[in-house]
């Protein structure tokens, strides 16, 4: 609920524990997840697929850290 209300634009928050490695990667598929949110709201389906290519990699990456999906 928190991670999904930070996407949506409200500020919860949140202190999260791990490695630097895994921190990085959390907040870059955070933020990432965020910025396709505020483009499917208001940009082009060129700035969409930019967005959602960008998030989709980022997810890949959270993965590959910590072995299970990115569920946004």
């Amino acid at each position: 609920v928190l991670f999904r209300s930070y996407i949506l634009g409200m500020r919860p928050q949140v202190e999260i524990k791990g490695s630097g490695p895994q921190i990085k990667r959390f907040k870059e598929v955070l933020e990432a997840s965020k910025n396709l949110y505020c483009v499917l709201q208001e940009g082009s389906t060129e700035d969409v697929e930019v967005a959602l290519e960008q998030k989709n990699q980022k997810a890949k990456n959270f993965s590959r850290e910590f072995g299970w999906r990115w569920p946004f």
